[in-house]
Protein backbone atom coordinates (compact mmCIF):
# COMPACT_ATOMS: atom_id res chain seq x y z
CA UNK A 1 0.00 0.00 0.00
CA UNK A 2 1.48 3.00 -1.14
CA UNK A 3 1.26 6.46 0.86
CA UNK A 4 -1.52 8.08 -1.29
CA UNK A 5 -3.63 5.35 -0.06
CA UNK A 6 -2.98 5.56 3.40
CA UNK A 7 -3.28 9.76 3.53
CA UNK A 8 -6.62 8.53 1.54
CA UNK A 9 -8.00 5.36 4.31
CA UNK A 10 -6.73 8.18 7.47
CA UNK A 11 -8.64 10.72 5.84
CA UNK A 12 -11.85 8.28 5.93
CA UNK A 13 -11.49 7.13 8.68
CA UNK A 14 -11.34 10.25 10.22
CA UNK A 15 -14.92 11.36 7.74
CA UNK A 16 -16.43 8.68 9.82
CA UNK A 17 -15.57 9.12 13.21
CA UNK A 18 -16.63 12.88 12.84
CA UNK A 19 -20.03 11.70 11.32
CA UNK A 20 -20.67 9.07 13.90
CA UNK A 21 -19.64 12.17 16.52
CA UNK A 22 -22.04 14.53 14.66
CA UNK A 23 -24.66 11.98 14.87
CA UNK A 24 -24.63 11.01 18.48
CA UNK A 25 -24.57 15.19 19.45
CA UNK A 26 -27.81 15.27 16.82
CA UNK A 27 -29.25 11.62 18.98
CA UNK A 28 -31.42 13.07 21.78
CA UNK A 29 -30.73 9.53 23.31
CA UNK A 30 -27.09 11.32 23.81
CA UNK A 31 -27.44 14.86 23.67
CA UNK A 32 -30.00 15.22 26.49
CA UNK A 33 -27.99 13.88 29.76
CA UNK A 34 -24.81 15.55 27.83
CA UNK A 35 -26.46 18.81 28.56
CA UNK A 36 -28.25 18.31 31.26
CA UNK A 37 -25.57 16.38 32.94
CA UNK A 38 -23.11 18.80 34.52
CA UNK A 39 -26.33 20.56 36.36
CA UNK A 40 -27.44 17.40 37.71
CA UNK A 41 -23.39 16.82 39.00
CA UNK A 42 -23.65 20.29 40.04
CA UNK A 43 -26.89 20.08 42.19
CA UNK A 44 -25.96 16.80 43.39
CA UNK A 45 -22.44 18.34 44.66
CA UNK A 46 -23.45 21.59 46.22
CA UNK A 47 -27.10 20.05 47.89
CA UNK A 48 -27.20 16.42 47.54
CA UNK A 49 -24.01 15.72 49.52
CA UNK A 50 -24.73 18.53 51.98
CA UNK A 51 -28.08 17.25 52.28
CA UNK A 52 -26.69 13.53 53.06
CA UNK A 53 -24.19 14.41 55.69
CA UNK A 54 -26.50 16.66 57.48
CA UNK A 55 -29.05 13.29 57.96
CA UNK A 56 -26.15 11.33 59.16
CA UNK A 57 -25.08 13.78 61.39
CA UNK A 58 -28.25 14.57 62.95
CA UNK A 59 -28.48 10.36 64.14
CA UNK A 60 -24.81 10.48 65.55
CA UNK A 61 -23.34 12.27 68.37
CA UNK A 62 -20.44 14.46 66.40
CA UNK A 63 -19.49 17.57 67.35
CA UNK A 64 -17.49 20.54 65.53
CA UNK A 65 -13.91 19.20 65.94
CA UNK A 66 -14.73 16.00 67.58
CA UNK A 67 -13.53 12.84 65.99
CA UNK A 68 -16.19 10.42 67.00
CA UNK A 69 -19.36 9.52 65.39
CA UNK A 70 -21.45 7.13 67.11
CA UNK A 71 -25.24 6.52 66.14
CA UNK A 72 -27.57 7.66 68.67
CA UNK A 73 -30.82 6.94 66.32
CA UNK A 74 -33.23 9.92 67.45
CA UNK A 75 -31.74 10.96 70.56
CA UNK A 76 -30.83 14.35 69.25
CA UNK A 77 -34.25 14.98 67.83
CA UNK A 78 -36.22 13.87 71.21
CA UNK A 79 -33.50 16.28 72.97
CA UNK A 80 -34.46 19.33 71.09
CA UNK A 81 -38.45 18.88 70.92
CA UNK A 82 -39.15 19.47 74.46
CA UNK A 83 -36.53 22.56 74.37
CA UNK A 84 -38.36 25.93 74.55
CA UNK A 85 -36.06 27.46 72.10
CA UNK A 86 -37.30 24.82 69.89
CA UNK A 87 -41.15 25.37 71.17
CA UNK A 88 -40.30 29.05 70.14
CA UNK A 89 -38.93 28.27 66.85
CA UNK A 90 -41.89 26.55 65.71
CA UNK A 91 -43.88 29.08 66.50
CA UNK A 92 -42.15 31.76 64.81
CA UNK A 93 -42.14 29.79 61.56
CA UNK A 94 -45.53 28.71 61.73
CA UNK A 95 -46.32 32.14 62.04
CA UNK A 96 -44.22 33.88 59.76
CA UNK A 97 -45.56 31.20 57.29
CA UNK A 98 -48.97 31.70 57.50
CA UNK A 99 -49.31 35.52 57.71
CA UNK A 100 -46.58 35.81 55.06
CA UNK A 101 -48.56 33.69 52.70
CA UNK A 102 -51.94 35.10 53.21
CA UNK A 103 -50.47 38.61 52.74
CA UNK A 104 -48.24 36.98 49.43
CA UNK A 105 -52.04 35.38 47.80
CA UNK A 106 -54.07 38.59 48.83
CA UNK A 107 -51.50 41.01 47.24
CA UNK A 108 -50.99 38.86 44.09
CA UNK A 109 -54.85 38.32 43.16
CA UNK A 110 -55.49 41.71 43.57
CA UNK A 111 -52.22 42.67 41.54
CA UNK A 112 -53.21 39.90 38.95
CA UNK A 113 -56.62 41.34 38.05
CA UNK A 114 -56.05 45.05 38.24
CA UNK A 115 -53.15 44.28 35.62
CA UNK A 116 -55.27 42.52 33.16
CA UNK A 117 -57.32 45.81 32.94
CA UNK A 118 -56.54 48.58 30.04
CA UNK A 119 -54.77 51.90 31.58
CA UNK A 120 -52.38 54.58 31.00
CA UNK A 121 -48.76 53.32 32.63
CA UNK A 122 -49.78 49.63 32.94
CA UNK A 123 -46.05 48.37 31.70
CA UNK A 124 -44.34 51.05 34.03
CA UNK A 125 -46.23 49.28 36.80
CA UNK A 126 -45.67 46.27 35.84
CA UNK A 127 -41.67 46.91 35.58
CA UNK A 128 -42.14 48.47 39.07
CA UNK A 129 -43.88 45.45 40.21
CA UNK A 130 -41.41 42.64 38.79
CA UNK A 131 -38.49 44.62 40.22
CA UNK A 132 -38.19 43.48 43.25
CA UNK A 133 -37.49 39.96 42.02
CA UNK A 134 -35.27 40.73 39.52
CA UNK A 135 -33.31 42.87 41.59
CA UNK A 136 -30.04 41.66 42.94
CA UNK A 137 -30.63 40.36 46.87
CA UNK A 138 -27.43 42.27 47.54
CA UNK A 139 -29.10 45.41 46.54
CA UNK A 140 -31.92 44.68 48.34
CA UNK A 141 -30.13 43.47 51.22
CA UNK A 142 -28.49 46.90 51.73
CA UNK A 143 -31.41 49.05 51.24
CA UNK A 144 -33.43 46.66 53.34
CA UNK A 145 -30.66 47.25 56.34
CA UNK A 146 -30.59 51.10 55.73
CA UNK A 147 -34.73 50.82 56.06
CA UNK A 148 -34.68 49.41 59.24
CA UNK A 149 -31.32 50.27 60.85
CA UNK A 150 -31.84 51.25 64.51
CA UNK A 151 -30.42 54.40 64.12
CA UNK A 152 -30.29 56.10 60.24
CA UNK A 153 -33.90 54.49 59.78
CA UNK A 154 -35.53 55.79 56.96
CA UNK A 155 -38.93 54.44 58.05
CA UNK A 156 -38.03 56.29 60.95
CA UNK A 157 -36.91 59.32 59.41
CA UNK A 158 -40.60 59.42 57.16
CA UNK A 159 -42.48 58.32 60.19
CA UNK A 160 -41.42 60.81 62.68
CA UNK A 161 -41.32 63.97 59.40
CA UNK A 162 -44.98 62.91 58.82
CA UNK A 163 -45.47 63.14 62.79
CA UNK A 164 -46.52 59.67 63.23
CA UNK A 165 -43.42 58.77 66.15
CA UNK A 166 -41.59 60.99 68.70
CA UNK A 167 -38.39 60.33 69.67
CA UNK A 168 -35.34 58.39 68.43
CA UNK A 169 -37.76 55.76 66.51
CA UNK A 170 -38.72 51.96 66.78
CA UNK A 171 -35.80 49.19 67.12
CA UNK A 172 -37.51 47.73 63.75
CA UNK A 173 -34.80 44.54 64.52
CA UNK A 174 -34.69 44.90 68.19
CA UNK A 175 -38.12 44.11 69.07
CA UNK A 176 -39.67 40.38 68.71
CA UNK A 177 -43.03 41.42 67.20
CA UNK A 178 -41.40 44.59 65.27
CA UNK A 179 -38.70 41.63 63.76
CA UNK A 180 -41.27 39.48 62.91
CA UNK A 181 -43.49 42.14 60.82
CA UNK A 182 -40.00 43.23 59.50
CA UNK A 183 -39.16 40.17 58.28
CA UNK A 184 -42.56 39.60 56.63
CA UNK A 185 -42.51 42.57 55.09
CA UNK A 186 -39.11 41.93 53.47
CA UNK A 187 -40.54 38.52 51.95
CA UNK A 188 -43.87 39.78 50.95
CA UNK A 189 -41.95 42.04 48.81
CA UNK A 190 -39.82 39.48 47.29
CA UNK A 191 -42.17 36.68 46.38
CA UNK A 192 -44.85 39.01 45.75
CA UNK A 193 -43.90 39.65 42.04
CA UNK A 194 -43.26 36.21 41.20
CA UNK A 195 -46.91 35.42 42.25
CA UNK A 196 -48.18 38.20 40.63
CA UNK A 197 -46.79 37.24 37.13
CA UNK A 198 -47.54 33.34 37.86
CA UNK A 199 -51.67 34.32 38.60
CA UNK A 200 -51.68 36.61 36.00
CA UNK A 201 -50.27 34.61 33.58
CA UNK A 202 -53.02 32.39 34.64
CA UNK A 203 -55.46 34.71 34.20
CA UNK A 204 -54.36 35.74 30.65
CA UNK A 205 -54.80 32.16 29.56
CA UNK A 206 -58.66 32.13 30.15
CA UNK A 207 -60.15 33.14 26.89
CA UNK A 208 -61.53 36.31 26.66
CA UNK A 209 -64.58 35.25 25.57
CA UNK A 210 -65.54 33.70 29.29
CA UNK A 211 -64.50 37.28 30.84
CA UNK A 212 -67.39 39.06 28.33
CA UNK A 213 -70.05 36.38 29.15
CA UNK A 214 -69.16 36.33 33.03
CA UNK A 215 -69.05 40.14 32.82
CA UNK A 216 -72.95 40.05 30.82
CA UNK A 217 -73.92 37.78 33.48
CA UNK A 218 -72.75 40.57 36.27
CA UNK A 219 -69.92 38.80 37.80
CA UNK A 220 -67.55 41.73 37.41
Amino acid sequence: MDSSTQIASAAANRAHNQRRAVSLLDSERWLGPLLIGPAILYIVLLVGVPFFMALYYSISDTTTGGGTQGFVGLRNFTGVVGTPKFQTALKNTFTFALISQAVILLLSNTLALALQKDFRGKRLIRFLILLPWVAPISIGTIAWLWIFDSTYSVLNWTLRMAGLIQGPGYMWLGVPHLAMGSIIAVHVWRQLPLATVILLGGLSSIPKDIHDAAAVDGAG
